[in-house]
């Protein structure tokens, strides 16, 4: 997860210069999955495993935030499992 804001620029960035997307009239819905994989191997790691939830929580946080503020008509959901 640590990785996600820059890949939310990336995405950002590439859907942009789509030449099929109208970026700014076009809706847009962008689905985030993240598996086990990324917190198991990171955790093991890391000096202060307590503080990884936190650091997971920021950098979604973070993520989501940049892809609202700079991509229009971006469908939001909450979705909860």
């Amino acid at each position: 997860s640590a990785d996600i804001p820059f890949m939310a620029k990336a995405l950002v960035r590439r859907i942009k210069t789509d030449k099929r997307i109208n970026f700014k009239k076009d809706w847009k819905m962008v689905t985030v999955c993240m598996g086990g994989n990324d917190i198991c191997s990171f955790i093991c790691l890391m000096q202060d495993p307590d503080s990884l939830p936190e650091k997971h929580r920021n950098s979604l946080i973070k993520a989501l935030r940049y892809m609202r503020d700079n991509m229009p008509r971006l469908v939001r959901q909450k979705f909860f499992f």
